[in-house]
C-alpha cells in the first residue's frame, strides 16, 4: 500500500526528464496489518533549494520532524480505529515506535494526554482520502477529504474514528534555524 513519487530534473543543458520512478526511498508499512503507513516523500534540509539540486534527502534517515531550517513532505495513512481489533491508537503509536525508533527520535510525545505530540514545525495539512479527528487542549475538529489545517507547533492527536483509512499529506516545515 505504498504511494508512487516522480522525481523530475534537468540535464544535458536545460532538457527535463525523469530522476526516479517508484516508491519514497523511505517508506514505512508495517507488515502488521493494521493498515498504518507512512513515506517521507521529500525532504529539503538546507532551503531555499535549486531546481537542479540532486538531493534526495527523503533517502535518509526517517524522523518525525525535518532537519532543522529544513522542510519534509509526508504522506500518512491513518486506519480506522474499529479496524484495529482492540488495538486503540495509543497502541498503534507504541507500535510504530517499536518498529521504526529513529523516526520518533524528535518532537515531544505526551502518551498520558492520549499520544498528543508536538513538533517545531509549521505542517500544512490536507486530507486526501477518508475523515480524521484533530485533537487539540480545547476540542476536537472534523476533517474530511479536501479539509486543509495549517498546524503551528501546538499539541495535538489525530484519531480516525471513520471506517475508512484516512490519508494525510503533509508539508512540514522546521521552525528551528
Amino acid at each position: 500500500m505504498g504511494h508512487r513519487r516522480i522525481v523530475t530534473g534537468v540535464r544535458d543543458g536545460d532538457k527535463s526528464y525523469v530522476v526516479s520512478d517508484g516508491e519514497p526511498p523511505n517508506s514505512l508499512f508495517p507488515a502488521s496489518g493494521l493498515g498504518l503507513g507512512w513515506a517521507d516523500v521529500w525532504t529539503v534540509g538546507r532551503p531555499p533549494p535549486g531546481v537542479g539540486d540532486d538531493g534526495d534527502e527523503a533517502a535518509g534517515r526517517m524522523t518525525l520532524e525535518p532537519p532543522a531550517a529544513g522542510i519534509t513532505w509526508k504522506i500518512t495513512t491513518l486506519p480506522p480505529e474499529t479496524s484495529l481489533g482492540g488495538l486503540d491508537q495509543d497502541a498503534l503509536v507504541d507500535e510504530m515506535s517499536r518498529i521504526a525508533p529513529r523516526m520518533w527520535a524528535t518532537g515531544e510525545h505526551d502518551a498520558q494526554r492520549g499520544n498528543f505530540h508536538r513538533t517545531s514545525t509549521i505542517d500544512l495539512v490536507v486530507i486526501l482520502a477518508g475523515e480524521v479527528w484533530l485533537g487539540l487542549d480545547d476540542g476536537e475538529v472534523l476533517l474530511r477529504r479536501g479539509d486543509c489545517a495549517i498546524q503551528r507547533g501546538t499539541w495535538h492527536t489525530w484519531r480516525n474514528r471513520g471506517t475508512e483509512p484516512c490519508v494525510i499529506s503533509a508539508v512540514m516545515i522546521s521552525t528551528v534555524p
